[in-house]
């Protein structure tokens, strides 16, 4: 922002910013200055749920638009089933970032992203060993 250590009058110049100020929230602001009490985290999630808060809804909205269709390539189209994600977990987690020097970051640009918490839940579920609910 715009902070001078040097300055002792107030003369209502200064930017500052509002946020979250937990780093591990999916929603941290590094240049918050003022906590507003808006922190978001991740929750736990199995494969599939009653409720569809899980990994099979986050897959199914943001990854199966484009993967789901019939006239892409099998490596456009790859299988995101539960037992492929739980067999290529860790590969998911590099292709998300766009760690693998064969892909771009996913989803690509232009499409619906994953939101931080989304990208969290997939890693915690891939960390805490690919739980699969139900």
């Amino acid at each position: 922002m715009n902070y001078d250590p040097a300055a002792n009058i107030d003369d209502d110049s200064c930017l500052f910013a509002e946020g979250c100020m937990d780093s591990d929230a999916c929603n941290f602001n590094e240049y918050a200055i003022i906590y507003d009490e808006s922190c978001e985290y991740p929750d736990t999630l199995d494969y599939q749920s009653l409720d569809n808060n899980d990994i099979a809804a986050i897959i199914t909205n943001k990854c199966l638009t484009c993967h789901d269709n019939p006239s892409n390539s099998a490596y456009d189209n790859p299988s995101l089933d539960y037992s492929s994600l739980q067999m290529y977990g860790l590969y998911l987690l590099l292709v998300l970032d766009g760690s693998e020097e064969y892909t771009s970051p996913m989803p690509p640009s232009g499409k619906t992203q994953l939101t931080d918490c989304e990208r969290l839940e997939i890693e915690i579920w891939i960390n805490n060993g690919h739980e699969p609910g139900l």
